[in-house]
């Protein structure tokens, strides 16, 4: 069911500078996370404003989504959205991002929180975790991408702090060799895709 007071982080998309297609390493693009923390704002996901059309269908905004890839000995976490994970549209795809929406928090990085939070919402992991950012991901071939940049992470755990699937309800998956997320590349959503066309043996 639709939350329809959230709020969102999005930035406008002509306060990007050079806007890219497709996956790109943190390297090619400096300074972006710095236009991005200081030119963001909140706006509301679902509900029309007097002054703007609702982020999901407005294509002058990018909503900004963290999406973690998660590393434990050599192997990366590949899950399936179930039926109640609550996005039809990513609904029995598999992924290899955890990730989700920015939501307004006390937090002075609130990009930092969300990504933690997304992960420890989903999954169950011993300590503290710091992922780091790679990367960035824009797609613009679909009206679901047209709204939405990824920052795109890495967290590499130790041995013995993953200890499963909190919502187990909504994802199931488990860690794999990378020439099995490969085999997957059809059955994946379009971000996991995209990544996989980068050598993942490179993150590991």
């Amino acid at each position: 069911m639709k939350d329809l007071t959230e709020q969102i982080l999005v930035i406008k998309k002509d306060l990007i500078t050079n806007l890219f297609q497709g996956f790109e390493h943190i390297t090619k693009h400096p300074h972006l996370y710095e236009q991005i923390s200081n030119n963001n704002s909140y706006k509301s996901r679902w509900q029309d404003d007097s002054d703007y059309v609702h982020m999901e269908k407005n294509y002058d905004y990018k909503q900004l989504i963290p999406y973690t890839i998660i590393i434990e000995n050599d192997q990366v976490f590949m899950y399936e959205r179930l039926k109640k994970s609550g996005e039809a549209r990513l609904q029995n795809l598999y992924s290899i991002g955890i990730g989700g929406h920015v939501n307004p928090c006390q937090h002075p990085d609130a990009i930092k929180e969300a990504t933690v939070r997304e992960i420890n919402e989903e999954l169950i992991i011993k300590g503290n975790i710091e992922p780091k950012l790679i990367g960035y991901i824009n797609l613009d071939h679909n009206d679901v991408g047209k709204v939405h940049l990824g920052l795109i992470y890495i967290l590499k755990l130790e041995q013995g702090q993953y200890s499963g699937v909190r919502e187990t309800d909504k994802i199931k998956g488990q860690f794999v060799p990378v020439n099995l997320i490969i085999k997957n590349k059809d059955k994946m959503e379009t971000w996991s895709q995209a990544l996989i066309d980068h050598p993942l043996n490179l993150l590991l």
